[in-house]
């Protein structure tokens, strides 16, 4: 656990610290891929793919307006079609790019290096064959869903409001037993003054 944890915040081997970004995405590469020890992940598995993805969406979102953005030229999609070149077909007729259907929406990437992306960022952390991908994580790592590894604001604020009610309910429960054990302390208190000095607790040939 301790080792899992200083790879996600550190390189294992070089030593140099990550910054916030990098293990926010460490963290979310750890939880969702299996351990090293276990069977890996394809590299079609559904929540790999997802973080994938949304790695690549933080990245373009990150450099998009700056010099770089020139860079994902070469990962964007083709949607030039036969009207492009005047090569029109039957009247009337929608034409869909690369054969898909005429209904299909025009996609925006044409390639996401997505095994390159989980790699560079987790370096050190995370590693990948043939056989799929996997993390520095304990045998029998229990795999989470990547929607689980980030929570919006909303939720956050509901968690907050959440956890503030049950410490104060927390506080009244507490309150309670302490009002309990006072009001027996004084029942208690009030039974002995009671009994003392009763005929009852006089010797024979006392009373």
């Amino acid at each position: 656990g301790r080792d899992r944890k200083q790879a996600i915040q550190g390189h294992p081997h070089t030593g140099l610290r990550v910054c916030k970004w990098g293990r926010r995405w460490r963290g979310a590469m750890a939880a969702v891929l299996p351990s090293s020890l276990n069977p890996a992940a394809p590299h079609t598995d559904f929540e790999v793919r997802k973080l994938g993805a949304a790695l690549w969406k933080d990245i373009v979102k990150w450099l998009r307006g700056t010099d770089l953005e020139r860079v994902f030229g070469l990962f964007k999609a083709d949607t030039q079609t036969a009207t492009t070149f005047g090569w029109d077909g039957k009247a009337g007729e929608v034409v869909a790019p690369r054969g898909l259907d005429p209904e299909t929406k025009a996609c925006e990437w044409a390639f996401v290096p997505v095994v390159d992306l989980i790699l560079t960022v987790g370096e050190g952390l995370v590693g990948s064959t043939v056989e799929g991908m996997f993390a520095s994580n304990p045998i029998g790592h229990t795999r989470l869903e990547l929607v689980t590894c980030y929570k919006d604001s909303e939720y956050r604020r509901k968690r907050k409001e959440q956890k503030e009610q049950e410490a104060k309910l927390a506080k009244e429960k507490e309150k309670e037993k302490e009002n309990e054990a006072r009001s027996k302390n004084r029942e208690s208190g009030r039974f002995r003054r009671k009994t003392e000095g009763s005929k009852w607790d006089q010797a024979p040939g006392e009373a």
